[in-house]
């Protein structure tokens, strides 16, 4: 009996050991390298969870080790460790205590991407500069300081030369889109009541005279406007003004039944204003617009 006790004693350990097996073990990624973020993922059956402690990260000379987790799925155990290798060939991680458990020593092999036939980094040469290159080095420091100067004037001169180049743009699409505006409203004469076309074709040429010769025009009635134009003494021809204002205040307030002829001829004047009229932002106008 005696001897019978003495022999369950000295394999109950055994037994135990041989409970405790690494079922399955697999590197994700399957390929790996210098520098990668590594798990190595075993799969170990009879593991009593509560009786493990909490790792400790043991020290690679080779790599480091960022984390040691563990998680109970059905009647295994889960033991993750994740690592970065330093260095390529055939490194092992050191056994891992989990209290009851210890967790023998796992080998791991780490590639170079040099070994898989990479070319090795040429050592550092001293970059040699041709005569073009200097060249093109000089000119850009002359055009660099050209057109620092040049930066520096416009910043004295409060950027004017850019703003009159802004205000010359936009005057330019504006008369575009004016004249696009026209041409549609001619080819609607037949449709629109005529009351509608000359409400139109004023108020394209009020725009016109208040952007391109800033004239506040909006609420002054037919002669006012005229008085003006003759005070200011602007680039257009007053007598083509008075014709499209006429035909306009014929029709509105004396309802006068014009001929579509007539209403072709007020367009087409209006029309000619806008594209013999020259751009020309100066000084003067820029003070003028910005107020």
């Amino acid at each position: 009996m005696r001897r019978l006790i003495l022999i369950v004693f000295f394999a109950a350990p055994f037994f135990l050991f041989a409970q405790q097996e690494i079922i399955s073990r697999n590197f994700l990624p399957a390929e790996f390298y210098v520098g990668d973020t590594v798990e190595l993922r075993l799969l170990i059956s009879g593991l009593d969870e509560q009786n493990m402690e909490e790792a400790r990260i043991p020290t690679l000379d080779w790599g480091l080790i960022k984390s040691i987790e563990k998680k109970k799925t059905g009647s295994h155990t889960i033991v993750s460790i994740i690592f970065v290798p330093y260095q390529p060939g055939r490194h092992y991680i050191p056994s891992i205590s989990f209290g009851d458990y210890t967790l023998e020593e796992q080998e791991v092999i780490v590639t170079s991407l040099y070994s898989l036939g990479h070319t090795q980094p040429e050592p550092y040469r001293p970059v040699m500069i041709s005569g073009r290159a200097k060249s093109f080095i000089v000119f850009f420091l002359v055009f660099s300081v050209i057109f620092i100067l040049l930066l520096l004037s416009l910043v004295r001169d409060r950027f004017r030369i850019i703003k009159r180049l802004f205000i010359y743009i936009k005057l330019f699409f504006v008369r575009k889109t004016m004249l696009y505006r026209l041409n549609k409203l001619g080819k609607q004469i037949e449709t629109i009541e005529k009351r509608t076309f000359f409400d139109i074709l004023v108020d394209t040429l009020r725009q016109f005279m208040a952007l391109f010769f800033l004239l506040d025009i909006s609420a002054m009635t037919s002669r006012e406007i005229l008085c003006e134009v003759q005070r200011k003494e602007i680039d257009i021809e007053p007598e083509k003004i008075r014709t499209i204002l006429l035909s306009s205040d014929m029709v509105k307030f004396a309802h006068k039944n014009i001929s579509s002829s007539e209403c072709l001829a007020a367009l087409d004047t209006l029309c000619d204003i806008i594209k013999k009229h020259k751009i020309i932002v100066d000084n003067q106008f820029i003070e003028g617009y910005s107020s």
